[in-house]
């Protein structure tokens, strides 16, 4: 019996374990994308932090989600996706372009025109039509869509892994000649990184004493990377080297992953946990912080990054702050 009960909080403990390191790894990859959108996008520190930050988001998903097997399990999934991240990127989006109207005195008699045009393109370019940050939320959707739809039809996961990476080939390779709308290019693209999420899951991999080598092996690999400004970057659809950016963001979110777990161990490190569970929200906040459209002109240098992370973190301590007493007060 006390086996039993040992056995138990054993998993109990490696279970909250997982969930810790993977907010905290959600935690640097939100934080690195604040502050890489303020950083010299040539420089070595944003290129080290555009290797990994939008990847380990599906990566991280990956490693989480349960197989979808079913039909009927991929249509709940559908909807639940749908209104926790295609809805909220189509409202945030409005608010958006409401807000930048309203600052920038734009012409309200063009907002409809606008808004269909940016959603219907879902980009994060001006030359096509931005949506800004959100374009991680429309391509995440429809990603998650076709990774469980690979899953329902391939059971086999490691055969599945064959499928995504046919798939991520063929999304790149439809990229260099057009983007397709809504980011559907992209989602052939995400399902790779997913999968090796859930290889990692499955595999064991983390914390295995091959992980060790892999580790050194991936950290001088991101190093070199990052001095090389050889970084994939998703939302513009920038793959050099083709399948060799995946690789490299495939391994720096490995380090990425261990040096999560290693903050954990330090007698303050646990208090970035925040900050990865309510990534979407700091997300949203980030999209709506005028920054482009408004208070962004007037500030130069190092400031930029000061001020905005500053900002889009005292709002979130804000609304979090307005969240618990509220709760305090409805009970």
């Amino acid at each position: 019996m006390e086996k039993i009960i040992s056995d138990w909080k054993e998993k109990v403990m490696h279970k909250k374990e997982r969930i810790e390191w993977v907010d905290m790894a959600k935690a640097l990859a939100i934080l690195g994308m604040i502050a890489g959108h303020e950083l010299n996008s040539e420089g070595f520190l944003a290129s080290l932090i555009y290797c990994f930050h939008m990847p380990i988001f599906f990566i991280l998903s990956g490693y989480t989600s349960r197989p979808v097997t079913t039909w009927a399990a991929w249509g709940k999934k559908f909807w639940k996706s749908f209104k926790k991240i295609y809805l909220l990127a189509v409202i945030v989006l409005l608010v958006q372009m409401v807000l930048a109207n309203i600052v920038g005195h734009g012409d309200w008699a063009q907002l409809s025109q606008s808004f269909l045009r940016n959603w219907y393109w879902a980009s994060n370019n001006n030359q096509v039509a931005s949506v800004g940050v959100m374009w991680f939320l429309f391509a995440f959707f429809y990603g998650i869509l076709v990774y469980d739809g690979v899953g329902v039809l391939v059971s086999n996961y490691r055969y599945a892994g064959l499928v995504y990476l046919v798939l991520s080939a063929l999304g790149m390779a439809i990229a260099f000649k057009v983007w397709l709308p809504q980011d559907l290019d992209l989602a052939l693209v995400i399902p790779f990184f997913m999968w090796f999420g859930r290889w990692l899951r499955e595999s064991h991999f983390i914390g295995s004493k091959l992980a060790r080598y892999v580790l050194v092996i991936s950290t001088v690999i991101w190093i070199l990377a990052g001095q090389q400004r050889f970084h994939i970057e998703i939302s513009i659809r920038h793959y050099p080297g083709f399948f060799l950016s995946v690789l490299v963001a495939l391994l720096s979110s490995l380090v990425i992953i261990y040096v999560s777990r290693g903050i954990l161990c330090l007698p303050y490190g646990s208090k970035l946990l925040v900050f990865g569970r309510h990534t979407l929200l700091l997300m949203c906040i980030h999209s709506l912080d005028l920054y482009w459209t408004w208070w962004g002109v007037w500030v130069n240098g190092p400031w930029k990054l000061i001020l905005r992370v500053a900002l889009d973190l005292m709002i979130f301590t804000l609304i979090l702050g307005f969240r618990q007493l509220w709760q305090r007060k409805i009970k």
